[in-house]
């Protein structure tokens, strides 16, 4: 534990293979030694003292971002109440976004449920007091997959009112992707609301086509054709989101092994904001992540679109999403 640790004040930027494969060694062997090395863990997170493992060349290859994540990690894998115990601990009056979101997935996959509250609470509090400037920036992102993940219809309220220049992104996706759909009528208001040119608009239609499985967001989108409200320009990303052959989440896909369909490629969406900064990511399919009855509903949508488009433009790519959503079905059937 005492080498593990000396990785905080070590000024030397430059790992070798040797002390690479030593640090996967070290937290081995800790892992074996079980809950009698438990207490010199929770003396370390109790301390400030941390290591940016990435910032070390060849750092990628010790597996975590940090040091610290890589004793939650641990703490994990020894497993049993006293480790569940320390991670509780380390959540509560925690302020780093990404180490919330780390000790939530530990706590969650252990006791589903039970500290759920605790969890929102953390996320909610870290995001208060950023959003009065009463905090670094930082990468605030992984609070907003908290609550997507964990989050329910007492977060729709919450997330609305986050302010658009700062991490209204963020708060758009999280909406999304709650469960049961409960915040996509939010998302629905926020488009038909929207005034021409309207940036959180545009990008609120763009995941009311990404939700399409929903009524509400199927209404919005028809509405939005109807009145064509639909840029020329943002047709053939629309189409594309719809299809199920792009979509734009919180999170890198690497960190998602629940992914079904082969990627093709992933972009980089930054927003230059006020607030830090948001960072999503556009994720392309060479196939679709979509099931057999998603496929069914994603046809009568496209059809229906068809029948009320009147852009040459919105045709086309409506067009070709529905050809491209149509041969994917025929190769489920």
């Amino acid at each position: 534990m005492a080498r593990l640790a000396a990785l905080s004040q070590r000024r030397d930027p430059y790992l070798s293979t040797r002390e690479i494969n030593q640090f996967h060694h070290q937290l081995a062997r800790l892992s074996r030694q079980g809950t009698p090395v438990i207490p010199a863990i929770r003396r370390f997170l109790q301390t400030a003292a941390d290591a940016d493992l990435l910032a070390f060349h060849g750092g990628e290859r010790l597996g975590f971002r940090t040091l610290r994540l890589a004793l939650f990690d641990l703490l994990d894998r020894i497993g049993g109440g006293e480790a569940e115990a320390v991670l509780q601990e380390t959540l509560q009056g925690n302020r780093n976004p990404l180490e919330i979101a780390a000790l939530a997935g530990y706590l969650e996959a252990r006791t589903p449920g039970r500290y759920r509250r605790l969890i929102l609470e953390s996320a909610r509090s870290v995001l208060l007091t950023a959003s009065e400037g009463q905090q670094e920036p930082a990468d605030i992102g992984p609070l907003f997959r908290v609550f997507q993940q964990y989050g329910d219809a007492s977060l729709v309220t919450e997330l609305e009112q986050v302010a658009p220049l700062q991490w209204g992104r963020y708060a758009a996706v999280a909406l999304a992707n709650l469960p049961d759909g409960v915040g996509v009528p939010s998302l629905a208001r926020t488009v038909r609301q929207a005034t021409e040119n309207d940036l959180a608009g545009r990008f609120a239609l763009k995941l009311l086509a990404q939700a399409a499985d929903h009524p509400e967001a199927r209404a919005a989108l028809l509405e939005s054709v109807r009145g064509q409200r639909v840029s020329d320009a943002l047709w053939p990303e629309l189409a594309e989101l719809i299809a199920g052959g792009y979509r734009i989440q919180l999170e890198a896909p690497a960190r998602q092994p629940q992914e079904t369909a082969p990627i093709s490629a992933v972009n980089e969406l930054i927003a230059y904001t006020p607030g830090g900064g948001q960072r999503l990511y556009g994720v392309r399919y060479s196939t679709s992540y979509l099931t057999s009855e998603q496929l069914v509903q994603r046809l009568e949508l496209l059809d229906a679109m068809l029948l009320e488009a009147a852009n040459p433009i919105a045709i086309q790519a409506l067009e070709h999403a529905y050809d491209r959503v149509w041969s994917l079905y025929l190769a489920e059937e």
